[in-house]
């Protein structure tokens, strides 16, 4: 037992004793031990203002939550190979990594094998893979393992097309691999299979450089669940050493209907408000492996709700990351009617609990009118860091999300009937270093933030802060008391009116903070500024910024 669990238990121990002795002495000094359940032990690691869990008190600012912004008007990555027929970045089916080892970013993505309209049964799906030293310029490999026309392609597996040769390095020559989804294992039991996919139908396969696969002897299982829904997202926990997947049940939405309930013969069923035995709608599952071959039962963490999703919005799917302690994920909102889907910010304190941010408005949206990216847009992989920006790429159409599926309905639409207006393609969209939300005053008061007592092996405090034309901001700290320490009052800051998303807060030119791993506060001051995160650094540990392919 450490220390903090001792004193913890301890606490709890006396407590009782106290109450079943009745000793109202014995309850003081527990009282003034100097502990208490609103002090936060924060690490070193960055602190968001996304929610007021951190916040005393505030004055005269106001959360604004920011979206990604698109870089440039096409996307980075499209089809421009022969061999390539349709490409299929949607939730799921496309994943962007940064390898740790080389530096490059690297993207597995479908090729559906769609050739008309209509006709998804008959598709012939496998991975190819592209690689990239930027994020913006993309290469695609020549590998010798599917050949085309005799030439290499970087196709690393699935079914061969007419025309096509595999080598013996193609694992599934004549077989479908969809929904696949790559994630780097940072502690693989050996060096081949520091790389890992799961698909569908449902398999495993591991690899040592991404690019040559092995399948796993044994295909995964779900507990008691027999069946998967066809969108799968993958993050690491690195706490608990955990594969964590993000899925959906593949009946979740086949209830039976009652036969007072009208319903027409469409790609989806009716949903009746109010009876979750006839749910019908989309919605996050999530399920936990350490080998990533035997999963837990799937669990509903995250459920349209009918006070506040609108009638026909579905949960399509879920990345998930995580910056510091706050989990964040990147939730596809399916527009049933509309046939399109954006993009919802949620995040969680423990990542099984999750708040809508911005009260549900979309983090990432199409972009509309005869754009590549039109009408629908989704983001699988997690932020990537590149210098002060996080890298978003997402996955997008110009085309909706079922009319060139809805064969049988024989659906009087352009893209029911062609193809190639449903091209899919994968741009990337960047926001500032954990650049979510801010605490913002207005531009003619001044204000001012505290937050709860925190304690930081740290010897130096960051902000990561922008302040417009005229404005600044200046930063003390306090004791549990509310007494400034000495060296770090107000008027000693060194007043900071720049952009920054890493200012080290200084006072007279002295950055060390007394009494570190102490309780204090920290007070902002702000004029026509705002305020992202914070975190101290220095001292015995390190903090986490946004989750990366390894630690």
């Amino acid at each position: 037992m450490n220390p903090r669990q001792f004193i913890r238990h301890s606490t709890v121990l006396l407590f009782v004793v106290g109450v079943l002795a009745g000793s109202p002495v014995l309850l003081a000094q527990i009282n003034d031990s100097g502990f208490d359940s609103t002090h936060l032990h924060i690490a070193n690691e960055t602190q968001l203002f996304v929610d007021n869990w951190i916040i005393e008190s505030a004055q005269g600012v106001t959360r604004r939550w920011h979206k990604p912004v698109r870089h440039g008007n096409k996307p980075v990555l499209e089809k421009d190979k022969p061999w390539e027929i349709f490409p299929y970045f949607s939730y799921a089916d496309y994943q962007v990594l940064r390898d740790s080892k080389d530096k490059l970013f690297k993207c597995w993505y479908e090729d559906g094998g769609l050739e008309k309209a209509g006709d998804w049964r008959n598709s012939h799906s496998r991975v190819l893979y592209a690689e990239s030293r930027d994020g913006i310029h993309w290469e695609k490999p020549e590998l010798d393992i599917v050949r085309h026309k005799g030439k290499p392609t970087n196709i690393v597996g699935g079914y061969a097309m007419p025309g096509e040769e595999s080598s013996d390095k193609n694992p599934w020559p004549k077989r479908k691999i969809h929904g696949q989804v790559v994630i780097i294992d940072p502690n693989p039991p050996s060096p081949e299979y520091r790389f890992r996919m799961i698909f569908f139908p449902l398999g495993c396969a591991h690899s040592a450089d991404g690019k040559h696969w092995i399948p796993d002897a044994e295909p995964p299982n779900f507990g008691s669940s027999t069946h998967l829904g066809d969108v799968i997202t993958l993050w690491y926990d690195n706490d608990s050493r955990d594969f964590v997947m993000n899925t959906r049940k593949g009946i979740m939405a086949r209830t039976a209907t009652p036969e007072t309930h009208p319903r027409l013969k469409q790609f989806t069923r009716p949903y009746a408000p109010r009876r979750p035995d006839l749910m019908n709608l989309r919605r996050i599952y999530q399920t936990r492996s350490h080998d990533f071959i035997h999963w837990s039962d799937p669990v509903p963490i995250l459920t349209p709700m009918d006070d506040f999703d609108n009638i026909d919005d579905e949960y399509y799917g879920m990345g998930q990351f995580q910056v510091g302690r706050m989990h964040f994920g990147t939730l596809g909102i399916f527009r049933k009617a509309d046939n399109e889907r954006d993009v919802r910010l949620v995040f969680s304190r423990d990542g099984v609990r999750w708040c809508h941010a911005d009260r549900g408005t979309p983090f990432f949206t199409p972009s509309g009118g005869k754009n590549w990216d039109a009408h629908m847009v989704s983001i699988v992989p997690a932020p990537i860091e590149v210098g002060d920006e996080l890298y978003f790429f997402h996955g997008s159409t110009a085309g909706h999300h079922d009319y060139w599926l809805g064969g049988r309905e024989k659906l009087d639409h352009p893209e029911a009937r062609d193809i190639s207006l449903t091209r899919f393609a994968m741009g990337l969209a960047t926001l500032r270093r954990d650049g979510f939300a801010s605490l913002d005053t207005g531009d003619v008061r001044p204000g001012v933030l505290s937050t709860r007592p925190v304690s930081s092996p740290g010897t130096t405090l960051f902000i990561n802060a922008r302040c417009r034309e005229g404005g600044s901001i200046r930063v003390t700290l306090t004791d549990i008391n509310g007494k400034t320490l000495e060296g770090c009052e107000l008027e000693k800051c060194d007043v900071f009116t720049g952009d920054n998303v890493r200012h080290k807060v200084t006072w007279q030119g002295r950055d060390t903070i007394p009494a570190a791993g102490s309780f204090r506060r920290i007070v902002v001051h702000l004029k026509k500024a705002e305020i992202f995160s914070f975190r101290f650094d220095g001292g015995k540990a390190s903090g986490k910024g946004p989750a990366q392919d390894e630690p």
